[in-house]
């Protein structure tokens, strides 16, 4: 006999090891590589700016893997709050990155 609890939880593992999941389980792990590598360079540029395209490349590295784990998610529900968290981080790291930058530039936000 089934629980009624468990019968949404029967479909879980048919999903989970699809080809597709495994695809984009790979592009996660090479996403979390490439952040790695850009939190290296982030705290070893010799400039400044090299610092801040860092912190904006991994800020866009964040974004793409929000999405992939959506699409991961997909199964289990509505990826929508993923990717609308992911497009409001992507509007905070633009602004942020354009303020920063005229911060260095003018010494001032105004």
């Amino acid at each position: 006999m089934i629980e009624p609890w468990s019968a949404p939880l029967a479909n879980v593992g048919a999903a989970a090891h699809s080809p597709t999941s495994y695809v984009v389980l790979a592009t996660c792990l090479a996403l979390l590589t490439g952040a790695i590598l850009l939190l290296i360079r982030a705290l070893r540029g010799p400039t400044v700016f090299d610092r801040i395209l860092a912190v904006n490349a991994m800020g866009t590295k964040t974004v793409v893997l929000v999405a992939c784990i959506a699409f991961l998610d997909m199964p289990h529900g509505n990826p929508s709050f993923y990717l609308d968290t992911s497009i409001v981080y992507a509007l905070i790291n633009f602004v942020a990155t354009i303020a920063i930058l005229k911060y260095i530039q003018y010494r001032r936000l105004s």
